[in-house]
């Protein structure tokens, strides 16, 4: 595990003004070393080999990240939802991509060019989902 990593996540549940503990310090880095959304059951399988989270701990956390806007849901077709972050992002404005072979999901965090909705008078967006289907590159044929 990466130390300034840890470091990362414990200073910015601190500066949330929020308790600060072990679970969220070890789920919170994880999904900031995540290149990609991860189930539950990732994160687990992954805890599992340094520490123990209990389940019903690790989905209130999950749920607790993502109310604290320290990370996002996407619900796969599979209807498991995965988690990545939001640090530096102020909004979950972004698309996904979504292997058709694995079923690897991805941010997208840039698009070009990049899209806006507008919405009706009187209405307001809190989040955009957007998602790309494909073959990623580890599944793309050679």
């Amino acid at each position: 595990m990466n130390a300034n990593i840890v470091s990362q996540a414990e200073d910015l549940l601190r500066a949330s003004g929020r308790r600060v503990t072990r679970s969220r310090i070890r789920v919170l880095t994880e999904l900031l070393t995540s290149h990609h959304p991860l189930a539950h059951q990732d994160i687990a399988d992954v805890l599992e080999k340094s520490e123990h989270i209990d389940r019903v701990t690790l989905y209130r956390v999950l749920e607790w990240l993502t109310e604290q806007r320290f990370a996002h849901r996407v619900l796969g077709e599979d209807r498991v939802w995965r988690y990545g972050t939001l640090v530096n992002q102020t909004r979950h404005h972004h698309a996904h991509f979504k292997c058709n072979d694995c079923g690897q999901i991805f941010c997208l965090d840039e698009l070009s060019p990049a899209f806006a909705v507008n919405v009706p008078r009187g209405y307001q967006a809190s989040e955009i989902e957007l998602t790309v289907k494909g073959r990623c590159a580890a599944c793309k044929p050679h």
